[in-house]
């Protein structure tokens, strides 16, 4: 999870609700903005066809 600290004081939740959007994950922690990192949509298809291949792998043994 990435921190977002540019100032030095610490951040309100006014603060928050601008520069965090609606479609980001984060939390606010003492004054700290902490922002997940996007999914990954193609490491999601590839799960989602490693687990498509090792399921018919299993349904044959």
């Amino acid at each position: 999870m990435a921190t977002v600290k540019t100032r030095g004081d610490s951040y309100t939740f006014d603060d928050f609700c601008v520069l965090v959007n609606g479609k980001q994950k984060g939390d606010l922690i003492d004054g700290v903005i902490y922002v997940a990192s996007p999914e990954n949509i193609g490491a999601n298809e590839l799960f989602r066809w490693l687990f498509t291949v090792a399921g018919v792998f299993v349904r044959k043994k």
